[in-house]
């Protein structure tokens, strides 16, 4: 299931950047499923200093540093282009904006305490 709009995570950087109160950085590419699961230490500060519910980064993440590094290197040129024509032609006609969901989203898991507020 797709939204259907057309995005990519580069234009995504500043929502995500919004929600936490933190300038956008340039592009810093790195192999997340590689180097995120010895951060876990670094998370499980966080957690404590932040008062966050105490959930690991392995529950958090699992194996889905492996997607995001796929997700996160598509560029302008590799950004999928998903057709949402079966789906409205079942009855599922609604849509929600990526970037509005996306920031919706992450201040839900902040006031839940499952991600830190905004600095």
């Amino acid at each position: 299931v797709t939204n259907g709009d057309v995005f990519t995570w580069e234009n995504l950087w500043p929502v995500i950047a919004r929600a936490f109160a933190m300038p956008v950085g340039l592009p810093h590419p790195m192999p997340l499923a590689r180097i995120m699961p010895g951060h876990s230490g670094t998370w499980d500060t966080i957690v404590a200093r932040q008062g966050l519910k105490p959930l690991t980064l392995d529950r958090l993440v699992s194996g889905s540093w492996q997607f995001a590094d796929f997700a996160f290197s598509r560029t302008h040129s590799t950004s999928s282009l998903l057709s949402t024509i079966k789906i409205r032609e079942a009855g599922f006609g609604d849509c929600i904006d990526t970037e509005a969901s996306l920031a919706w989203w992450l201040g839900h898991m902040q006031e839940q305490k499952i991600l830190p507020p905004a600095a």
